[in-house]
Order: structure tokens, then sequence, then C-alpha cells
């Protein structure tokens, strides 16, 4: 509900967003958990506040998963905006019509491709079948969903460079309540 009428209020949906039925909410709800980013700021785990909030980006948000990534993200607040910021930074040399891919899993945790896909199928709602899962586990049973996401391409007019990046910024949103909570 606070983010419908947050959404309306700035423009980003029409007026008619406002009644969506609980049902549509629901969609919505999802639409934003499973493509937005928790934004910390400077609380850590523990603290109050945290993994409250989410940020959406146009672009950013569209990128897919690999457990091998091309690219990078790193959230800052920018205070001269008022706003999230999400940078992304080639990690390697990307190849014109290359699929950008970021990990949704931190790197430094280094799981196992077991565990990987769990907390994938878990968060997100997808079995990994990237190369590197892929290589390290095999193909995942038949019967696991496939992401149903459009991937992001490089092109050479827009494409990061190893030493480049590109940045995007977002709507941050904490209250992802049900209507009917309310």
């Amino acid at each position: 509900a606070g983010v419908l009428r947050f959404a309306v209020s700035q423009g980003l949906v029409p007026q008619s967003a406002a009644s969506f039925p609980p049902r549509e909410y629901a969609k919505l709800r999802m639409a934003i958990q499973l493509n937005g980013f928790r934004f910390n700021l400077d609380a850590k785990e523990g603290d109050f506040g945290y993994d409250k909030g989410e940020a959406l980006f146009d672009r950013i948000s569209r990128l897919n998963h690999s457990c091998q990534p091309n690219v990078e993200f790193n959230l800052t607040w920018d205070n001269s905006r008022g706003n999230v910021v999400n940078t992304i930074t080639a990690i390697c040399d990307i190849s014109e019509g290359e699929e950008l891919n970021i990990s949704y899993l931190p790197l430094r945790l280094c799981l196992d491709v077991e565990e990987r896909r769990r907390q994938l199928l878990e968060h997100w709602e997808f079995v990994c079948r990237c190369p590197r899962c892929e290589a390290e586990g095999g193909p995942p049973k038949p019967t696991e969903p496939r992401p149903a996401r459009v991937p992001l391409v490089a092109h050479t007019d827009q494409a990061p460079k190893v030493d480049g990046d590109s940045s995007s910024e977002g709507i941050g949103f904490d209250d992802l309540r049900d209507p009917d909570d309310e």
C-alpha cells in the first residue's frame, strides 16, 4: 500500500494503480522482492532497520544472475541527489552481445554449488544453471524451474569497460506490507 501510494505520488505509475486489488498488489510486491536490491546504508546485521528496504533500478534490476558474473554492483547513497545509486563495474572483458550478469549472492561467502542453488531457489525461486554451477554440480533435475527474465546484453555503445562503470538511480521502498495486513 505504501509502495503504491509513493509510486503514484511520484508519477511512476498511473493513478489507477492506487486501487489495485490485493492479488495484483501481491504480484507487485513479489516483483519488488525478486528484482529489488537490499540497501542498508551504514546499518550492520542486527541493527534496527537492517535489511528492511529495497531499491529498484530500471536497467540494473533486469540483470540476470551468474555464480561467475562479469559485472559487480555497488549501492551507495548520494547526498546531492538524495537517492540510492547502483553502480555496475565490469570485472572482466565483455564482448559485444554478451549477457551482463551479476551474482545475487555475496561472492565472498564461497558457497558450494548445492548451497548456492538452495539459496537462489529459496530467495529468487530459480535453480541456477550458469556455466559455473553446471561445471561444479551438473545440470539440475528437469523438473526444476527456469528463470523467466529477459537478459540485458552488452552493446559497444553502452558496454562498461573493465576500468569503467555505469550507474543508475533507484527508488527505495521500506513498506512492503500486504494491504490486507493494514
